[in-house]
């Protein structure tokens, strides 16, 4: 018999509940961003900003630290932007109006650490920061017209679109624990290639998704 035994007692495992251990989780989830657009042109003024709408879907996995307060997150998405024009006009020899329509869709890819912040037992507010590459699909539509005392004369142009680095804020409230409603900013990005050396978009976003946690 051990010494429990003989001093008629009974041993007692203490689990330490203070930590837990590290852990993978993976989530989905859907929404929408405000889109704010402008062209830069070194040889003309920029366009006056304009905003548009877009629908996401994305996937999220993220590695959880032991405590639980950190994580590091990996994000994937589709996002489609609905079309949309800016103009700008102005006056050099000839009026001249330039006109961009964006059509295209991007696959994003977001890489960064979170902070969880806990409430009680099943509600969190988090906040993330990551940097990101946004491969653009489609083109801009640009159209020049020049309009003098002898008519107007219109050119068209289909701008390519490339790669693009960017930078993401997000700010994410748990619900319970299996859906968060995500507050998200990305960064300007310049989607125009040294083909295009001259212009340059300014393409940033404003969204809110909600997210589904397996």
């Amino acid at each position: 018999n051990n010494y429990n035994s003989c001093a008629g007692s009974v041993s007692q495992n203490f689990a330490n509940k203070t930590g837990g251990s590290e852990k993978l989780k993976f989530a989905v989830y859907a929404g929408s961003n405000l889109v704010a657009f402008s062209v830069h042109d070194d040889h003309s003024p920029e366009t006056p900003t304009g905003y548009a709408n877009s629908v996401l879907i994305g996937f999220e996995g993220a590695f959880v630290m032991a405590s639980n307060k950190f994580e590091l997150f990996l994000r994937a998405e589709y996002e489609n932007i609905f079309p949309k024009k800016v103009a700008n006009t102005f006056v050099e020899a000839n009026t001249v109006k330039d006109v961009y329509k964006l059509k295209y869709s991007t696959i994003n890819f977001a890489l960064g650490p979170r902070y969880n912040f806990f409430i009680n037992d099943k509600t969190k507010l988090s906040a993330d920061a990551g940097l990101g590459f946004s491969r653009a699909f489609g083109h801009i539509d640009f159209t020049r017209s020049y309009t003098n005392a002898g008519g107007t004369y219109t050119s068209t142009e289909s701008l390519s679109l490339n790669g693009a680095i960017f930078a993401t804020l997000g700010i994410v409230y748990a619900l319970n624990d299996a859906f968060t409603i995500d507050l998200r900013y990305v960064s300007n990005r310049n989607y125009f290639s040294t083909a295009t050396a001259s212009k340059s978009t300014k393409i940033s976003s404003l969204g809110v998704t909600l997210k589904y946690n397996f």
